[in-house]
């Protein structure tokens, strides 16, 4: 499957590169711009109005896990769907495309550049590179600089946030309790109880 798609993207590569519209289009300088885990972390946080997030994986795989915010369109149906993507990017300074590893990306990426919609940004190491980048935890052992401890910081405050660990805690309004009623209970006196004397020797 991958291999018949990239055949298509490389027929669509070079078919974007000569006419469209009646007018000689110059071919695009295609590279690759990576977006690490950690900026992309950081675009999230902050609600970047400019960041579209595309999960290019299919969508069993972007039901059972997918990053907050993210669109899926998987590349498989890219074909059908030229329009869709044409209106959807065209433009877009914020596009970052996210798969498992970061490897199918890249044919997602020179497909837009190809056709001169948009120049993306490949989440580095996919998916599960951010994933284990976020989410792994520190080894305690190792002494850190100040710039590497800042790093490990904002990771674990990142990770605390996509789990919804950091909203804020707001305490309950203070409401008196109900006064507690003392059950009186009556308890009788004691019997006395006689005893046989013992008669003595």
């Amino acid at each position: 499957m991958k291999a018949i798609i990239g055949i298509w993207v490389m027929i669509v590569l070079i078919a974007g590169c000569g006419m469209q519209n009646g007018q000689e289009q110059q071919p695009l300088n295609h590279y690759i711009a990576y977006l690490s885990p950690d900026d992309l972390a950081d675009q999230m946080i902050n609600e970047d109005p400019s960041l579209i997030l595309v999960d290019i994986r299919s969508e069993k795989a972007f039901q059972s896990f997918s990053l907050p915010g993210s669109v899926n369109m998987p590349l498989e149906t890219w074909p059908d769907r030229k329009m869709e993507i044409e209106k959807m990017f065209r433009g877009k300074q914020g596009v970052v495309l996210a798969d498992d590893k970061g490897i199918d990306a890249r044919f997602a990426s020179a497909y837009l550049q190809g056709n001169g919609i948009c120049d993306p940004f490949i989440l580095d190491g996919g998916i599960e590179g951010f994933v284990r980048t976020i989410f792994t935890e520190p080894d305690k052992d190792v002494v850190l600089d100040d710039a590497a401890l800042h790093q490990q910081q904002f990771r674990e405050a990142a990770a605390m946030y996509f789990v919804g660990l950091s909203k804020p805690i707001t305490p309950e309004p203070y409401t008196q309790p109900a006064p507690v009623r003392k059950k009186t209970v009556k308890v009788a006196p004691k019997k006395k109880i006689q005893q046989d004397e013992e008669e003595g020797c």
